[in-house]
């Protein structure tokens, strides 16, 4: 008789909750198809914290549902998202039946194959953990947290005793690629037979995720324009000012280097792409790089005065003019030698290109 009349009351209160559910509305505003816990008698169980990631959320009663989309917890594809929901209730027990949704195509439901992401049961307590797919794409997804009392939820529909909340998961790759450091061989490198050689080496810090590559980028001038590209820190320039050498580290897949047009495109413009920079692709940049200052000193030319002197008081007077084409770099002097014969033996230093000679010969 006791089993029989406690199938009867249970009966008796779901009729009643049925009633009551067609009188009572969804107490928020649902961007997806409407959830709705109802009471029983003025009983009710609700959500009372909500911990996810960096969302902890302590609601209390919401009459039912809550919308909490703006309250995001970030994860990567791949990640493991754990979670805690802590429940009350004004009944004797605080069982309670736990499933957690996210909608990973963004299609507004969640009925599509792997977006139910845990189902369990918890008294008063529930910990537990969401594996984020591998293979989602980027972007944030709505996330339903639905407790119930009786029986297991679905993500639709008014039900007895629960209540549902609605969250939002920013799902964003892991963006780790580390260009790292360079050395450079020299601080000052000096022009050779018109050109000059700038070398720089890697320190051993960079981090290169794979299907990632490393390029080595030389920009001139403080503006950083960029020069050249070459898969070693290595490049040869062939006039004088401020380079600097940085390494790439990017993916090919999402950044496309053909956009750099040589002595036009800087090193500024490429990590203004980055998410280092502010950009949205996952690459990074050594913008500091190994600065080399390129030296050009040239002592340009000079025109005699004469081709010959004459000996006057047993000596002669030769002299020269500067054509105006040397380059004489900051830090630099320039001086005047003399030199006799086709060995150039030096005879005398002077600060003007004029000289005395007191033997007859080639000068």
């Amino acid at each position: 008789m006791k089993k029989l009349f406690k199938i009867s009351l249970l009966k008796r209160l779901t009729l009643m909750a049925s009633i009551l559910l067609l009188a009572v509305p969804p107490s928020n505003a649902q961007s997806y198809c409407t959830s709705d816990g109802q009471t029983i008698l003025g009983r009710r169980v609700w959500i009372d914290r909500f911990e996810a990631g960096s969302i902890n959320n302590q609601s209390g009663s919401n009459n039912g549902y809550a919308n909490f989309t703006a309250q995001v917890a970030t994860a990567a594809p791949g990640a493991v998202l754990p979670f805690t929901i802590v429940s009350d209730n004004n009944l004797i027990l605080s069982l309670f039946n736990a499933r957690i949704w996210i909608d990973y195509n963004n299609d507004s439901d969640f009925t599509d194959a792997g977006e139910l992401v845990f189902s369990g049961s918890g008294n008063g307590t529930l910990n537990g953990s969401i594996t984020i797919p591998a293979t989602v794409a980027s972007g944030n997804k709505t996330m339903r947290v639905i407790i119930q009392r009786f029986g297991q939820p679905n993500p639709c529909g008014n039900y007895l005793l629960g209540e549902t909340e609605d969250y939002s998961v920013a799902v964003t790759p892991i963006c780790d690629p580390d260009a790292g450091t360079l050395t450079a061989e020299s601080s000052v490198a000096c022009f050779f037979n018109g050109s000059a050689l700038l070398e720089a080496t890697a320190n051993g810090d960079a981090n290169v995720p794979a299907g990632y590559q490393t390029i080595y980028v030389l920009t001139s001038g403080t503006g950083l324009v960029i020069e050249q590209v070459n898969s070693t820190p290595s490049f040869t320039v062939t006039a004088g000012g401020l380079y600097t050498i940085h390494t790439l580290v990017y993916n090919p897949a999402t950044l496309d280097l053909t956009i750099v047009v040589p002595g036009q495109t800087t090193g500024f413009d490429v990590n203004g792409l980055l998410v280092q920079g502010g950009g949205s692709i996952c690459a990074s940049l050594d913008v500091a790089g190994a600065p080399i200052t390129v030296e050009d000193p040239n002592a340009g030319t000079l025109t005699s005065t004469s081709s010959t002197a004459c000996f006057n008081s047993g000596s002669a007077t030769i002299s020269a003019t500067a054509n105006g084409d040397a380059n004489v770099p900051a830090g630099y002097q320039t001086i005047y030698v003399l030199t006799s014969g086709s060995g150039l033996v030096i005879e005398q230093v002077n600060s003007t290109p004029s000289f005395t000679v007191t033997a007859g010969g080639l000068y």
